[in-house]
C-alpha cells in the first residue's frame, strides 16, 4: 500500500556565503487503509492508594474494558498496574468482552521501573505498541525529569500519558510523551478517560513502524528523534528546521520513509529529494520566502520552547502570548490555560495536532 510523503520548504534560495535556516514541513498522507491488526494496546494504571479514592482505579479497569471491545478483532490488548512492580491484570484479543479485577492496591509508585518493563514488553513483541500510562501521583522511585530522557526508544512504541487530579508530576509526564512521541492529556475526573481512549480506538491504518530517515542538517520540533510513528492511521505533519551550510552548488537533500505494508508486511521506503538554489544576495533570498509556512514553523518553534526548556512565570507568559499572537493570523486556537498542568497538556497536544 502507497504512504505519499511530500515536503515544503519555507525557502527557495539559500545562502552561498553563510548557514541559512529553512523552514521544512513533512506530510506522510496513507493513500489507502486496511482494517487495523497486529496492533498491540497497553493501559497501564497507578493503583497507588490514592487511586482508590472515588472509585478511580475501577473506572479506569472499566474504560480500558469499553476499549478492548471497541479496537477490531486480530489486535492485542494488555491491562496492568504498577506499584513496586507492573503487575499484568490481562492479556488477550480484542474486540470482544473481557473481565478484569484488580486484587489489591499497592503502596509505591515506581514509575520509572514501570517505564523500562513498558519498553522491554514493546521491544520483546516488535509490534506496533501503543501506551496509555494512567497516574494521580507522583513518582517514588525516580523524581528527576532527566532521568526519563535517558530511557530506551523502541521505533515501535508511543506512550499517551494521562495525569489524573492536581498531584502528579507534568513534567515527568511531558517528558515521557514528548520522547515516545505521544502526547500528554491532563484530567480533573477519571470518568475523562473514556472518551481519550474513544479517540485512539482506530479502525484502519495504512502502515506500520514508520521511522523517518532525515539529513542531519534537519531539526524537528514537534517530534523527538528519531522520529517514529508506530500506527499510521491518519494523515501525519512533521515541522522542523534545515541548517543549510553555504557553499556554492544548489543544496539537495533526501528524507526517506520506511514502514511495514499491512497487506504484503514488506518493509517499504519511500524517498522525496529536496532542492535550494544558491544565492549570495540577501534580498533575493528574503524576498522568496514563504510567509505564512514560515509562520507555521514558528509557531511550533515556540511550542516546543514551551515544552523542551520547561520555562515558567514571566518567560512563560512571553512565549504564550507570541503563540496566541501567532495562532490569530493562522485562525487556529489560543492557548488559554490555568496552570502549568493545563500547559502542558495543551502544548504536547498541539504540537502533535491532536487538540
Amino acid at each position: 500500500m502507497t504512504v505519499n510523503v511530500s515536503v515544503k520548504l519555507t525557502h527557495a534560495y539559500a545562502s552561498s556565503k553563510k548557514t541559512t535556516e529553512v523552514g521544512a514541513v513533512l506530510f506522510i498522507n496513507p493513500e489507502n487503509k486496511v482494517t487495523i491488526s497486529n496492533v498491540h494496546y497497553f493501559i497501564i494504571i497507578d493503583n497507588s492508594p490514592s487511586m482508590l479514592k472515588e472509585g478511580k482505579l475501577q473506572k479506569a479497569i472499566e474504560a480500558a474494558n469499553e476499549l478492548a471491545k471497541t479496537i477490531p478483532q486480530n489486535n492485542f490488548i494488555l491491562i496492568g498496574t504498577f506499584s513496586n512492580d507492573l503487575e499484568i491484570l490481562y492479556q488477550g484479543d480484542t474486540g470482544k468482552e473481557i473481565s478484569v479485577n484488580v486484587k489489591e492496591h499497592g503502596y509505591t509508585t515506581y514509575l520509572f521501573r514501570a517505564m523500562n518493563k513498558i519498553i522491554e514488553l514493546a521491544e520483546t513483541s516488535n509490534k506496533p505498541t501503543v501506551v496509555f500510562l494512567i497516574t494521580d501521583g507522583e513518582p517514588t522511585d525516580k523524581r528527576n525529569p532527566k532521568d526519563y530522557e535517558k530511557l530506551k526508544k523502541p521505533k515501535n512504541l508511543r506512550i499517551i500519558t494521562i495525569g489524573v487530579g492536581r498531584k502528579y508530576n507534568e513534567k515527568i509526564l511531558g517528558k515521557i510523551s514528548s520522547k515516545f512521541n505521544g502526547v500528554m492529556y491532563n484530567v480533573n475526573q477519571i470518568d475523562d478517560v473514556k472518551q481519550i481512549f474513544k479517540q485512539y480506538a482506530k479502525k484502519e491504518a495504512g502502515g506500520y513502524n514508520a521511522e523517518l530517515e532525515a539529513p542531519k542538517e534537519f531539526i524537528p520540533l514537534n517530534f523527538s528523534s528519531p522520529i517514529t510513528i508506530p500506527v499510521l492511521d491518519r494523515d501525519y505533519t512533521i515541522y522542523g528546521l534545515l541548517d543549510v551550510p553555504a557553499g556554492k552548488d544548489p543544496y539537495v537533500t533526501t528524507f526517506k520513509l520506511y514502514y511495514d505494508d499491512p497487506v504484503t508486511n514488506d518493509r517499504i521506503a519511500t524517498t522525496v529529494n529536496v532542492k535550494l538554489e544558491r544565492t549570495s544576495d540577501n534580498n533575493l533570498i528574503n524576498s522568496t520566502i514563504n510567509e505564512n509556512l514560515m509562520d507555521l514553523i514558528k509557531y511550533y518553534r515556540l511550542l516546543n520552547e514551551v515544552l523542551d526548556k520547561e520555562i515558567s512565570g514571566k518567560e512563560a507568559t512571553r512565549v504564550l502570548n507570541e503563540i496566541n499572537e501567532l495562532t490569530k493570523k493562522l485562525s487556529s486556537k489560543t492557548i488559554d490555560v490555568k496552570d502549568s498542568k493545563e500547559l502542558m497538556s495543551e502544548v504536547t497536544r498541539k504540537l502533535k495536532n491532536e487538540d
